[in-house]
């Protein structure tokens, strides 16, 4: 039997996971950038499955046996070249996400 989500909620900086199991983890925002960058009520979208968490708003899906293992996002904040912008996920970069992300990632006050 693998170990699936039977809930989620969220605080002002993490996800905690409820599992089949009786365990709760809980993982900081700053793992998925678009969690990071989501209002509330799009991270309150989520779609528990068998295997993993769904947001389609987001284009986000999260697997359960990734979070156990510990991996949060493995992409990466890129920067267009010619045009400047900076994108997560292809979300256009917002004032304020670069302190949001490194508050989250504990890096600032």
């Amino acid at each position: 039997m693998s170990t699936s989500a039977k809930s989620v909620r969220f605080d002002d900086a993490s996800m905690w996971v409820e599992l089949s199991d009786g365990r709760t983890i809980g993982v900081p925002f700053a793992w998925f950038p678009r969690l990071l960058c989501a209002t509330p009520e799009q991270r309150e979208r989520v779609e528990i499955g068998r295997v993993g968490l769904h947001w389609e708003e987001l284009d986000e899906d999260i697997s359960i046996a990734g979070l156990l293992a510990g991996r949060g996002d493995r992409t990466r904040l890129k920067t267009r070249e010619k045009t400047g912008v900076a994108v997560v996920h292809n979300t256009p970069w917002q004032p304020g996400m670069l302190k949001s992300i490194l508050r989250q990632a504990g890096l600032k006050d």
